[in-house]
């Protein structure tokens, strides 16, 4: 997304594209008749991966 966990500034257009990531993450999983748990599951690595990202591109 576009949007830090740790302050500063963000982006429209990055927090969009976060938004539309985890819809069609959640659509397609839908479409696949994933069980709400796993995609609830799914969404929350996905976030946790991006705040991993953002974390360790901060420090270099």
């Amino acid at each position: 997304g576009g949007t830090s966990l740790f302050g500063g500034k963000g982006s429209l257009y990055g927090t969009l594209i976060g938004v539309f990531l985890i819809g069609f993450l959640n659509n397609g999983l839908n479409l696949l008749r994933v069980n709400a748990f796993w995609q609830g599951t799914a969404v929350g690595v996905v976030i946790i991966l991006s705040v991993l990202v953002e974390r360790m591109s901060r420090r270099s």
